[in-house]
C-alpha cells in the first residue's frame, strides 16, 4: 500500500514544527534558569510573614530581592505544624505589581515584616521538619528557594 505523498508530506512537517517548538522551549528553560541563579546574589528588598502565622499554623512567607526596576518575588505557603511548604511559586515583576500582590495578601493575612534570615530559618525549619514526618515540600520549592539566597 502506497501513502500519498501530500499526506507524508504534511506529517513530516508537523513533526519538524513539534521538534522546533520543543528545541525553543528547551532553549528558553535554560536561559531562564541562569536568570534566576544570578538572582540570589541581588540585595534583599522585602520580607513578610503573617504576625499571627503560628496560631494560624499556616501562611504565606513573601521574600524579595530587587534589581533596578525588577523585583524577584518567592512565595511559600508554610504549615509549621506538619506539612513544611505546601505550596510555592516565584517570579520577576515591577514594583506596581508587587505592591498588587502585597495588597491581596494583605486582605487574607496580616502581614508584618520581618529579617530574611528570620524568614529562610523558619522556611528550612518546616521543610526540615516535614521531611522528619515523611512529607517533601511542594515541587515549586526548589525553584522558589532560589529567592531566599545562600
Amino acid at each position: 500500500m502506497t501513502i500519498d505523498p501530500r499526506r507524508r508530506a504534511k506529517q513530516l512537517a508537523r513533526k519538524a514544527a513539534k521538534r522546533k517548538a520543543q528545541l525553543a522551549k528547551k532553549k528558553t528553560d535554560t536561559m531562564g534558569s541562569w536568570a534566576w541563579a544570578s538572582i540570589a546574589g541581588w540585595p534583599i528588598h522585602e520580607c513578610f510573614m503573617p504576625g499571627n502565622l503560628f496560631q494560624l499554623g499556616l501562611g504565606n512567607l513573601i521574600i524579595s530581592r530587587k534589581m533596578g526596576n525588577q523585583i524577584a518575588v518567592g512565595v511559600f505557603l508554610v504549615d509549621v505544624g506538619c506539612l513544611g511548604v505546601k505550596n510555592a511559586f516565584h517570579n520577576i515583576i515591577s514594583a506596581g505589581d508587587f505592591q498588587s500582590l502585597l495588597e491581596r495578601t494583605q486582605g487574607t493575612e496580616k502581614l508584618v515584616p520581618v529579617e530574611a534570615a528570620y524568614a529562610r530559618k523558619l522556611i528550612d525549619g518546616a521543610v526540615d521538619y516535614a521531611a522528619g514526618l515523611g512529607f517533601k515540600p511542594h515541587k515549586d520549592y526548589y525553584k522558589a528557594k532560589v529567592v531566599l539566597g545562600a
